[in-house]
C-alpha cells in the first residue's frame, strides 16, 4: 500500500481488503416497558413545554431538547406534534379519572382541579 503523497511509507502495512463487504447492523430488541418509558418520558417533556409555553408556542425541537432525545427517537413514537398533543391530553384525562370519584360530585369538578388541565390546553 503505497504512502499518501508527503508522507512516508515508514509505519505502513499492506493489507487485504475483500471487494464485497457485508456489513449488518443489528438493533438490539428493546422490551415494552423500555418502549413505554420513552414515550412518557416524550410525553412528560411535552407537557412541561406545553404548560410553560402553550401549543402553539412549542415546537418539535422543543420537546426533543426537553425529553433530551434524539429527533428521530421522537419521530419513533409519534408522526407529528398533533400525535404528542393527543397523547398529553389523554395522559391528563386517565390521571384526572383516577383522582375523581366514579360518581362525580360538584365539589370534585372545582376549578382547582381542572386548572392544570385548562391551563395547559389554553398555553
Amino acid at each position: 500500500m503505497a504512502a499518501p503523497d508527503g508522507v512516508s511509507s515508514a509505519g505502513y502495512t499492506a493489507i487485504s481488503v475483500p471487494k464485497k463487504v457485508k456489513v449488518i447492523h443489528v438493533m438490539p430488541k428493546v422490551g415494552q416497558s423500555y418502549l413505554d418509558a420513552r414515550r412518557k418520558q416524550i410525553v412528560d417533556a411535552a407537557r412541561t413545554r406545553f404548560t410553560s409555553d402553550g401549543f402553539a408556542g412549542t415546537s418539535m425541537a422543543d420537546i426533543v431538547t426537553e425529553a433530551g432525545l434524539s429527533t428521530g427517537s421522537i419521530y419513533r413514537y409519534f408522526a407529528s406534534k398533533n400525535e404528542i398533543v393527543v397523547a398529553v391530553c389523554e395522559q391528563g384525562t386517565e390521571a384526572f379519572r383516577r383522582r375523581s370519584p366514579s360518581k362525580p360530585s360538584r365539589t370534585s369538578w372545582s376549578m382547582s382541579g381542572l386548572w392544570p388541565v385548562t391551563r395547559a390546553m389554553l398555553g
